[in-house]
């Protein structure tokens, strides 16, 4: 009673609940001191046909949400706005931007939110910066799909001497995938997730899509700074790849030594691309004509492949409202289908629990998706 007491008599000294914004350009629109810079027209979006297909015909059904369209596309400028937790925007009266962290939830039950002392410690950076951070940009799906699509059309309009500011961990795949989208290494400066950046000039431009959904032209743009070759060679011979989760424990197929005979059969070659670097998986992934993935990171290299080839998406029974990788083949225009997987008896199935794969009915949906 008494600290309950006491959090309602001191909670404003403590707590704090700032106004948020969606994103820039409206909280310039709501007096905000800063400038759209440049407007990007992109190609007319298509909306993503709300019908992902079953392999089998008895097929438990999806539940995805319908796509988003994309976000309009500018660059934007203002002075004294700062940097704090995962990517998280404010500026100087205080006022947050949602988009880079997606969600209204995610922001406001962080301490950099709604505490009113975080105990960082803040740090005047002066010169021109752009922050290439949203939440969930770790992960190689947020880091592909999301932040290196960001910089289509904005890169060439950045001033020649900003900061681009990246993730405090950054594997070395992450700094080649910078490099070939013309962004090197000593251009960009690691956050430190324990400090809050305050920027002298901030040069902000919106994520292209909602997390989950994408933007054709910016894919074939990021596609086309790691394929030399846009127009895959007809003649080069066409693989055909299944994804294993490998070592990874979540959304493991358990019985994966199982089915290895029937992908064999059907002339899969089995790839752990959590296991290869960069390069060597967009080598793989860039002459595939089918591809099966276990929902997971791995499925982002279908970005890799000739536009028209086929994905196969195999789902634990709980995760069948995640549509990222139908709404990225579509985007891409490769044909999508899906495949459910079977909870493990006496197991609390969980999203990220491993889950079998009946192989007679895996056996049949090969057979179907072999002919496509």
């Amino acid at each position: 009673m008494l600290k309950k007491l006491a959090k309602q008599i001191l909670g404003p000294f403590y707590y704090q609940n700032p106004s948020i914004v969606w994103d820039f350009r409206e909280w310039i629109e709501l007096g905000g001191d800063g400038k759209i810079i440049k407007d990007y027209q992109l190609s007319n979006w298509k909306e993503v046909k709300y019908s992902p297909s079953s392999i089998l015909p008895d097929e438990e059904s999806l539940c995805f949400e319908e796509a988003v369209p994309p976000f309009p596309r500018y660059l934007g400028f203002t002075r004294n706005a700062s940097i704090a937790g995962d990517g998280f925007v404010f500026f100087s009266d205080g006022c947050f931007l949602l988009q880079p962290v997606w969600f209204a939830d995610l922001l406001k039950k962080n301490p950099i939110y709604f505490k009113r002392l975080s105990g960082l410690k803040r740090v005047k950076k002066a010169g021109a910066y752009f922050s290439s951070l949203l939440f969930w940009c770790g992960g190689f799906y947020h880091w592909v799909a999301q932040v290196l699509p960001r910089f289509h059309r904005v890169i060439d309009d950045l001033p020649a001497d900003v900061h681009i500011i990246v993730p405090q961990t950054m594997e070395e795949w992450k700094w080649e995938s910078l490099k070939a989208i013309g962004i090197p290494k000593n251009q960009c400066v690691p956050f430190q997730t324990n400090e809050i950046w305050d920027l002298e000039e901030f040069w902000y431009a919106p994520p292209v899509a909602l997390s989950g959904d994408h933007e054709r032209e910016s894919l074939v743009w990021l596609r086309s700074r790691f394929v030399a070759d846009q127009n895959t060679n007809e003649n080069a011979s066409k693989s055909k790849i299944y994804i294993t989760r490998g070592e990874h424990s979540s959304r493991r197929v358990l019985n994966e030594d199982e089915i290895r005979p029937i992908l064999e059969e059907f002339g899969f070659r089995i790839v752990d691309t959590g296991a290869l670097p960069l390069d060597e998986q967009i080598s793989i992934f860039k002459n595939a004509s089918h591809i099966i993935s276990p929902h997971g990171a791995g499925s982002t290299n279908m970005l890799w492949a000739a536009e028209g080839s086929k994905f196969l998406e195999i789902f634990h029974p709980n995760t069948l409202d995640r549509r990222c990788y139908w709404t990225m083949s579509q985007t891409l225009g490769h044909s999508y289908s899906y495949f459910v997987g079977k909870k493990i008896n006496g197991l609390v199935a969980s999203p990220d629990s491993e889950y079998l794969i009946e192989t007679e009915r895996f056996k049949d949906a090969l057979e179907i998706f072999s002919r496509q």
